[in-house]
């Protein structure tokens, strides 16, 4: 099964992210009975778990800890969210057929130039359909590097241009 997360990472395609053993991580900021806070705006309440990454996150006693997965393969839904497939899990990146090993992913090797490849806000490679409005995207342009809105339109993502169209945290 793919697990979907709120928020993942890096990856160029959808190659594993691995780490020997699990290393849980703890955020300094506490808030004991209050939930813990979650970057700019976001809140989790105490004893809540969530996939970040490749990690699962809890909040307890107002600190944040993760623990990574040991194998996981970040890749771009169809809706624009990042999410993550597990070691023997299928999935598909929005042009090839995957699926996640350990030591790798294993995809088709179709390059859809009808379609819009992009990085998404988490910085995880996807593809978009000619014709979508709204693509969370990722502008990597000197004059941006910022996430935006952009449109896919034959083939190639347009952006408005400048840091004055960014979307702040």
């Amino acid at each position: 099964a793919v697990v979907s997360t709120q928020s993942t990472g890096f990856a160029e395609s959808p190659l594993p992210v691995t780490s020997s053993p699990p290393v849980p991580v703890t955020y300094s900021h506490r808030f004991p009975g209050l939930g813990c806070p979650w970057r700019a705006f976001g809140w989790f309440d105490h004893g809540a778990t969530w996939d970040e990454k490749c990690s699962t996150c809890t909040c307890k006693n107002g600190a944040i800890s993760c623990e990574e997965t040991p194998s996981c393969c970040l890749y771009v839904t169809g809706s624009g969210a990042t999410a993550r497939a597990l070691d023997g899990d299928s999935f598909y990146d929005g042009c090839n057929h995957c699926f996640c090993m350990g030591d790798g992913a294993g995809c088709t090797r179709m390059y859809c130039t009808w379609k819009c490849r992009y990085r998404n806000w988490d910085l995880v490679y996807g593809w978009a359909e000619d014709g979508d409005q709204w693509v969370q995207v990722f502008d990597e342009s000197e004059d941006a590097q910022c996430p935006k809105y952009c449109s896919c339109r034959n083939g190639k993502i347009s952006c408005d241009k400048g840091w004055e169209s960014c979307l702040m945290d």
